[in-house]
């Protein structure tokens, strides 16, 4: 019998197995590591934690998904040449379900039988049945948490699917995953995560698709060959570098689309970054740095910023950066710094603050704050309110001054600021104010 795989504890060969399920039906802890070549479909159990090392060699499904994951998984390639391939029209080399974590250290992630070939616009569903039946799907599919390391490549070479798709379809969406019913329900307490440290990530319609759900973090990496987009985000992305390039001329590099205030929030935030293509803005996007070979749409340019045209090394470039104001003070959540306005209505509050600050204080959080305020003025909004953020209440306590129903405006935005939405989204570049009606 030739032995397929090997499982390691702490470095020291234990027993083989002829085949990954089979080693997976004795061990729940430990590393697996491929001795040849592999097609199996294989299924990371819930509460597992393994170590796949592909060791040189390439998995390959069956039928379906390659890997599908519901434990704890860690992918290497401690050789090189190692990959994750899938050949069957829909189905995923990594498929990550709700709960599943999969961090990708090292290896190649691909479809290598794709034969999709006509791409679509940007925003428009995508499916292999959009290619007239030929065999397509994303790379890698993530409801649950997913990290991936410099050293991975993903790559495709169709135009129909995303090479990477983060959340859930749309309610009323059929899934593009038939076995996957779950795929539809994108309800507000579902969270899939992408975290990019790295790597080279190359065709699909699209990239990345940040769906309904999804929140994406992206550090570096590039991003290249994505026959409409490069990035295409519904709900929350963040992006503080990377390259990114679309080989459309009607395509875009950064797509962004608001659905809802919920699942789909089309919040993007980008900080720096190479970017060629247009970016199309029909969200919330904030961009404060980074180099574009397009002008940088005017609502994704916050006040206190500009885009202006530099050449950078034999390039001419579009850069973003922040303008030299008098009195332009933007305060950061941690830095042990507020501002305190005591004002007799919310609006002379707004008012006050920008005339001593700059307008660049407010960008980021105009519209949340101006929310809060708001409905700060409704008793029935306040209780409201108060429920959701009960656990903010004990946190926040010694932020109150002066009652405003019961509650004032310092407290309700720190409740806001130290709520999961907005430490996901803005992070320590968040400005607080301490607001008292007087």
């Amino acid at each position: 019998m030739v032995f397929d795989v090997e499982i390691w504890d702490d470095e020291k060969y234990d027993v083989t197995y002829p085949t990954i399920t089979q080693a997976l039906e004795v061990i729940k802890k430990g590393t697996l590591r491929m001795q040849r070549s592999i097609t199996e479909n294989v299924t990371i159990p819930k509460g597992s934690e393994i170590k796949l090392d592909l060791n040189g060699f390439t998995l390959t499904n069956m039928s379906g998904h390659t890997i599908t994951n519901n434990g704890t998984l860690i992918i290497m390639d401690s050789l090189g040449d190692g990959k994750v391939d899938n050949i069957t029209d829909e189905k995923a080399a990594i498929y990550n379900e709700e709960g599943g974590s999969v961090t990708l250290k090292s290896g190649l992630f691909t479809r290598s039988d794709e034969k999709s070939t006509s791409s679509m616009a940007s925003g428009e569903k995508s499916t292999s049945s959009m290619a007239g039946g030929e065999n397509s799907y994303s790379v890698l599919v993530n409801h649950g948490d997913m990290n991936i390391h410099d050293d991975v490549t993903v790559k495709i070479d169709g135009m129909v699917s995303p090479l990477i798709l983060n959340g859930w379809e749309a309610p009323g969406e059929s899934s593009p995953d038939s076995s996957a019913d779950s795929a539809q329900d994108s309800s507000p307490d579902k969270k899939a995560i992408l975290n990019i440290e790295g790597g080279v990530f190359s065709g699909g319609k699209e990239n990345i698709e940040n769906r309904y759900c999804g929140y994406a973090y992206i550090y570096g990496g590039t991003f290249q060959e994505g026959a409409s987009d490069s990035i295409l985000n519904y709900n929350v992305l963040q992006i503080e570098n990377g390259r990114f390039t679309t080989t459309s001329e009607n395509g875009t590099v950064l797509s962004n689309f608001k659905r809802n205030d919920d699942t789909c929030k089309g919040l993007v935030y980008v900080r720096n970054g190479d970017f060629t293509g247009g970016i199309q803005d029909k969200g919330d996007t904030i961009i404060t740095g980074g180099y574009f070979s397009n002008l940088v749409p005017e609502s994704a340019i916050p006040g206190g910023y500009k885009c202006e045209s530099r050449n950078v090394g034999t390039a001419s470039k579009y850069v973003v950066i922040k303008t030299q104001t008098t009195g332009d003070k933007p305060v950061y959540i941690g830095s042990g710094e507020s501002m305190k306005i005591s004002s007799p209505t919310a609006e002379q509050a707004l008012t006050s603050i920008t005339a001593q600050y700059g307008s660049s204080s407010l960008k980021l959080l105009s519209e949340e704050v101006r929310k809060e305020i708001d409905g700060l003025l409704s008793d029935d909004n306040v209780k409201k309110r108060v429920q959701n953020y009960t656990t903010e209440m004990s946190d926040n306590a010694s932020q109150l001054e002066k009652p405003v129903s019961g509650i004032t405006e310092a407290f309700k935005i720190g409740s806001f600021l130290n709520s999961n939405e907005g430490n996901t989204l803005y992070k320590n570049e968040a400005r607080i104010f301490n607001i008292s009606l007087t």
